[in-house]
């Protein structure tokens, strides 16, 4: 299904479509205009109808200085242009990129949003690979950068209890422990691996619940 929508600024903002009215009036001569106006038309497919209509607020238009339109306004005379196959339009080309990370940021808030909603600042440092957020009882570890081998859970001391699980998948964190990490008695690590892919290349949450 293609989606398709007319942004054109406020009144007080169209000044693209007012410099317009005075070459063609002033300049050219013609005589009769009353008014001129200016719309993007946007035509999308291939995407889910929530999508769009998330697009259509934040990528396609600015909801402070735009009016948005699904059909047509009525005018004595319409004239349309576009690029030629072949041309490059970076306005085209730049909505499309914009929709694409709308879309994964969307499809990480299915899996991860209970990391971000109701949350607040962990209270602790702002460690090398990413972030910690908090909410109640419960640390959440973004991973924006994977560390090698043992991930540190700043905050958490040994011999609290806690349940560790990765927020998307919701499987457990590999809490395993080896002469590497019994150098540090009084901290807690979560095994990675040698050679750690992480699920999110953007940001992998750990969920690490601590009991009062």
């Amino acid at each position: 299904m293609v989606y398709r929508v007319y942004v054109e600024k406020k009144e007080e903002l169209a000044n693209e479509a007012k410099s317009l009215y005075s070459e063609l009036t002033n300049i050219l001569g013609i005589k009769g205009i009353e008014d001129v106006r200016i719309l993007n038309r946007y035509d999308v497919e291939n995407i889910e109808k929530n999508l769009f209509d998330e697009a259509t607020k934040t990528v396609f238009s600015e909801p402070q200085l735009d009016i948005v339109t699904f059909d047509l306004p009525k005018g004595d005379n319409v004239f349309a242009t576009e690029y030629l196959p072949g041309q490059f339009d970076q306005r085209a080309d730049s909505a499309a990129q914009c929709i694409q990370i709308l879309a994964q940021i969307g499809q990480w808030m299915d899996k991860n949003s209970e990391s971000i909603y109701g949350c607040g600042k962990a209270g602790i440092a702002k460690p090398e690979y990413g972030r910690i957020t908090r909410r109640g009882n419960t640390l959440y570890y973004h991973l924006l950068d994977a560390p090698i081998g043992y991930l540190p859970l700043d905050g958490i001391r040994k011999g609290q209890k806690i349940s560790a699980r990765w927020l998307a998948s919701g499987q457990p964190a590999n809490m395993d422990s080896d002469w590497i990490s019994g150098n540090y008695p009084d901290r807690v690590f979560v095994n990675l691996g040698s050679d750690p892919v992480l699920p999110d290349s953007a940001d992998t949450v750990l969920a690490v619940e601590v009991e009062p």
